[in-house]
């Protein structure tokens, strides 16, 4: 299924792109029975690229209920330097009535700038990173931000890729909407860039669907 013209350079321009050329034709082509189904099978269809690019495996995590479609032809673009969140930011930007919702995307830069303020002057290199968790992480933003913060201090006594791994063990994240915890799954599946370790059991088990403020925590979780 072809999609058509190529997206200007960048994250913005590319995630413009895919929500006003690609989607609306998706959306308008006949392929899916409605709006969900054509915005998962988009969706998926960028995850597995964004794994591919980095060469990495299909990611282990899918938006479900797609169903059978042709190949979806995605843009070129530079899709391994496509920011980990932009699944996520996509999903917000089309995600209807996420307003009313309490759905509110969150720019990296901001996550990032919270996350070192919060977590790197009250860890001292030699110590144990406190645990994080996001009650509301959406598709990941804060989770990734700390992430980076967390392996950062890690790697002054670890190789990079135990850092990272080490630093995945610390995060946790709740969000009442499924398809933002799957987005958020494999954004932190392909930060890790290991498919060598379980993180697919990490992450199934961190990162959780669940109302914050209605539901009990999981069993596991920090309190």
């Amino acid at each position: 299924m072809p999609t058509t013209d190529t997206p200007p350079a960048g994250d913005r321009g590319l995630l413009t792109h895919l929500a006003r050329v690609v989607y609306p034709a998706l959306e308008t082509g006949g392929a899916f029975p409605d709006q969900q189904a054509a915005l998962a099978a988009l969706l998926n269809t960028i995850l597995n690229r964004m794994a591919e690019a980095r060469r990495l495996p299909p990611v282990p995590f899918f938006l479900a209920d797609v169903p059978p479609h042709p190949p979806l032809t995605l843009p070129d673009a530079d899709w391994k330097a496509a920011a980990l969140t932009l699944p996520g930011r996509l999903y917000a930007m089309l995600l209807a009535g996420r307003h009313a919702a309490g759905s509110y995307y969150t720019p990296d830069v901001i996550a990032g700038q919270v996350a070192a303020r919060v977590l790197e002057p009250d860890m001292p290199a030699a110590s144990s990173p406190p645990a994080v968790c996001d009650p509301a992480m959406g598709g990941g933003a804060f989770l990734l931000a700390a992430a980076e913060s967390l392996a950062a201090r890690l790697s002054t006594s670890l190789p990079p890729n135990e850092a990272r791994w080490q630093a995945l063990q610390k995060l946790y994240g709740l969000d009442s909407d499924p398809a933002a915890v799957i987005l958020a799954r494999a954004a932190l599946w392909m930060w890790l860039g290991d498919p060598d370790r379980d993180s697919q059991a990490t992450l199934e088990h961190h990162l959780y669907t669940a109302d914050a403020l209605l539901d009990d925590l999981p069993a596991g979780f920090p309190s």
